[in-house]
């Protein structure tokens, strides 16, 4: 697996960093976020985001809105499930100057969110994502892993 950036780029110390995760765990495709997010509340990081409290499609313009307004002089990194080409599967992509728009492949009103994104590239279609299928060639654990460990070393 690759990664297409360079997270390091976007990282602060860790008292001005804030992650903002968006996804379900219900849908595999898209737990890329809250499952990431857990891992880095569990290590002591201020996170937004998690399995146990998903931002997801009911609740992220108001949750996204509340961390952005709460988050103020904070450096607000957004993660989210991407979905691209065949080619991008399975691939991190890293934004340095750049949010997400959480929702924008179902067309549903949208805001950016976020100084910086990591998008964990899950599918082709929006349509997998939704209707609960399994990640069939990607192996969401080890993007998740991948991210988790590169943002750890950063920090040691």
């Amino acid at each position: 697996m690759r990664i297409i950036g360079d997270i390091k780029r976007i990282l602060c110390n860790k008292e001005d960093l804030v992650f903002l995760c968006i996804g379900s765990p219900k849908y595999p495709l898209d737990s890329f976020a809250p499952r990431l997010g857990s891992k880095l509340k569990e290590a002591g990081f201020t996170v937004f985001g998690t399995i146990e409290e998903p931002i997801d499609g009911k609740n992220y313009i108001e949750k996204c809105l509340e961390v952005t307004f709460a988050s103020d002089n904070k450096k607000i990194i957004a993660i989210d499930s991407g979905i691209g080409n065949k080619k991008d599967l399975g691939n991190i992509k890293v934004r340095p100057n750049r949010g997400v728009e959480p929702a924008s492949a179902t067309n549903f009103f949208t805001i950016e969110v976020g100084n910086a994104s990591i998008l964990g590239m899950t599918s082709c279609k929006v349509e997998d994502v939704i209707k609960k299928r399994k990640a069939s060639s990607v192996n969401i654990d080890a993007m998740v892993e991948k991210v988790y460990k590169e943002i750890m070393e950063f920090f040691e």
